[in-house]
């Protein structure tokens, strides 16, 4: 199953729904083509639809005595909830979102797996809880009103992205990463994290023994990418050329000991966005395109993401390693000085890097915060660092759950921790699901093993980033898998030409559907939408804020016409 919707009421109140839930179930036919099916609890608690997109069929399967009566994987959690119980969440491996309704107990279990990669929304309406796998079948629901929530905007402008449990639609909700939701018939709710990368403590060796980590760390990414490849239809790999999707061409060549279809992406008249010529030398040896691969029959596809977050591959990281001592030393002086020798630096004009740590460590704001959105530079952004605003909330206590998990002086813990939690669960995994989903294409992230995270989360810095040698123990690992010119490739990554497009057709819509907001929600202000379009002329962020306020523009125009 790749698209689910339900209604639960304890009251017994879904008698009627059934027409409804159908329509919000067929809005997902894009993530389930191939079948669907509808349940009705015949005493009228719970009405559950799926769309199904075919990927392994089980001929036959029997464990613990159990006998399946279908053929698909999906019966496996079925069993696995009645030998296990709710515990059955805490012995799967991978991806999922499900809900699960036992009729004996009349309690419904929501779920979803521990890193975010498949989405789960959920919302009430007049006691009665609507979740599903896309937001829009929520909004097709009976009673489900289209209201913005003011602090999910405030949150996008400034971080990029909107931190669970917040959607943009007010009262619509995400169900965390690593979550699950017990509804009983009592009324009574549970919401429970089953899964932190820190409650599996490694037995690891000093960070000398290089030899221990190379091969542990292979040993997991081949067995991931072995499981990832358990398909009954074509599987390809999204592939750039680079590090982490040259490796699962790699490690796919030698468990599968074939040919393995690759698909990456080019832009003529582009070439400093073009991956081709590497993609292409790669794929001789031995992301994103998705409707190229579903032409092709590929039905299942892996990509890299995640790997940046977990070996600390992104120059920005190196940035925060270097600055991060001074930080500490600067961050512990008395608050009135941090903030005379901030204010005394923006009125010398120091700006950039030096000035951005110097202004956060006067407020006494995290260093790596992960803040990419339109606000950041802005009087609005410092209200956030100033403490005024709700929307910082999301940052420290993601800093907070951190400390409290894990005592580590480690910075480098930090930078890939909140890498996971922020930019990968927000925007890669959100990203993946939705393009790969469109296309009834099923995408899968063997670098997000949790078996894999919780071995990388914990491995020292020293060997993630070593003589200036980023992704260190990740390449050291793949020597003589990996061909030598592809593992010290410089990093490119999947981009695309935004501030080349970035051109009058963004810039059009975005002035003329965002000053809606000022007239519909008093939002956005006539003096912010003057200060974007200031900020629009300047070169270095052009591209990138073109694409934030464009998104937004187009998103507002869709859902708020």
């Amino acid at each position: 199953m790749c698209g689910i919707v339900g209604i639960y009421d304890s009251r017994r109140a879904t008698t009627g729904m059934q027409a409804q839930l159908e329509r919000a179930r067929d809005l997902l036919q894009h993530r389930g083509p191939d079948d669907r099916g509808l349940w009705v609890d015949p005493q009228d608690a719970c009405v559950l639809g799926h769309r199904r997109l075919s990927i392994i069929d089980l001929s036959s399967a029997q464990a613990l005595g159990h006998r399946f009566r279908s053929h698909t994987d999906t019966e496996v959690i079925v069993h696995g909830y009645e030998e296990y119980g709710v515990d059955i969440i805490s012995r799967l491996r991978g991806m999922f979102a499900f809900a699960l309704y036992d009729c004996r107990r009349q309690q419904l279990l929501l779920a979803r797996d521990r890193v975010g990669i498949k989405p789960f929304y959920h919302t009430t309406s007049g006691g009665t809880l609507l979740f599903a796998s896309e937001i829009k079948s929520l909004l097709a629901m009976p009673g489900v009103e289209k209201q913005l929530d003011l602090q999910a905007l405030r949150e996008y402008l400034a971080f990029g992205k909107v931190y669970t449990p917040k959607t943009m639609f007010r009262g619509i909700m995400k169900l965390p990463a690593a979550h699950y939701m017990l509804i009983k018939n009592s009324g009574e709710t549970l919401m429970q994290r089953y899964w932190s990368p820190y409650q599996r403590r490694f037995p690891l060796a000093p960070a000398s023994n290089e030899n221990e980590y190379r091969e542990t760390l292979f040993n997991l990414l081949q067995e991931s990418v072995r499981l990832r490849m358990r398909s009954d239809v074509p599987v390809g790999v999204f592939l750039s050329g680079g590090v982490d999707s040259t490796a699962n061409v790699a490690l796919m060549s030698r468990v599968h000991g074939s040919k393995v279809h690759t698909f990456t992406a080019g832009f003529q008249g582009q070439e400093a966005y073009d991956e081709r010529s590497h993609a292409r030398a790669a794929a001789q040896y031995f992301k994103f395109v998705s409707q190229l691969a579903r032409r092709n029959g590929a039905i299942v596809i892996l990509n890299g993401d995640g790997s940046d977050e977990l070996f600390c591959g992104y120059n920005k990281y190196m940035q925060y390693l270097r600055l991060q001592p001074y930080w500490r030393g600067f961050n512990s002086l008395p608050r009135f000085i941090k903030t005379a020798v901030a204010q005394t630096s923006q009125r010398m004009g120091v700006n950039g890097v030096a000035g951005d740590m110097l202004v956060r460590a006067s407020h006494e704001i995290e260093l790596y915060i992960g803040a990419t959105g339109a606000l950041k530079g802005t009087p609005a952004f410092q209200e956030i660092l100033n403490g005024k605003a709700e929307v910082y909330r999301a940052v420290a206590e993601g800093r907070q759950q951190f400390e409290a998990e894990r005592h580590s002086t480690d910075y480098c813990e930090w930078l890939s921790y909140w890498g996971l939690r922020s930019e990968v669960e927000h925007v890669f995994l959100y990203r993946a699901d939705r393009m790969g989903m469109a296309n009834s294409i099923e995408i899968r992230v063997p670098f997000l093993d949790h078996h894999l995270v919780e071995f990388a989360l914990q491995m020292p810095q020293q060997l993630k980033y070593k003589n200036g040698e980023k992704k260190y123990i990740l390449k050291q690992a793949l020597a003589g898998t990996v061909p030598e010119e592809f593992l010290h490739r410089k990093k490119q990554g999947f981009c695309v030409p935004i501030r080349e497009w970035a051109g009058s057709m963004m810039h059009e819509k975005i002035f003329t559907v965002l000053p809606r907001l000022q007239s519909d929600w008093g939002v956005l202000s006539s003096g912010f939408m003057n200060e974007m379009r200031t900020r629009l002329h300047e070169t270095e962020e052009q591209g990138f804020l073109s694409w934030n306020l464009y998104t937004l523009a187009t998103w507002y125009e869709r859902w708020f016409k």
